[in-house]
């Protein structure tokens, strides 16, 4: 399932990161950050004192110490899936010039 989120993401990063684009750094680390949490927040469980539908709890949080644990657990997780595929991306775009960007759309 990991290899093909990475995938996805590839493609996703390829078009969304164009060749005038080059130079936001804000573009390139939100389509990763999007990546990120999307992958990471389903991982997480609702505490056993909390209803999940409707969500209440008997205290007014909800992260507990398990909760933040799985929350970084699953975070690292997902940067180490993405991070690779993000540098090997940039690497061969940029350095190799394998896979060349996409063109900026023309502003009219």
């Amino acid at each position: 399932m990991c290899s093909l989120e990475a995938a996805l993401f590839a493609i996703v990063y390829r078009y969304v990161v164009r060749e005038k684009d080059t130079e936001n750094p804000m573009l390139q680390q939100g389509v990763s950050g999007a990546f990120v949490i999307v992958r990471t927040l389903p991982k997480v469980t609702v505490p056993s004192y909390c209803s999940a539908i409707p969500l209440e709890c008997k205290y007014f949080y909800v992260l507990d110490n398990d909760t933040i644990l799985v929350l970084l657990g699953a975070g690292v997780a997902s940067v180490a899936t993405f991070l690779p595929v993000w540098l090997a991306l940039e690497w061969v775009m940029n350095e190799k010039g394998w896979i060349e960007r996409f063109e900026s759309f023309k502003e009219e």
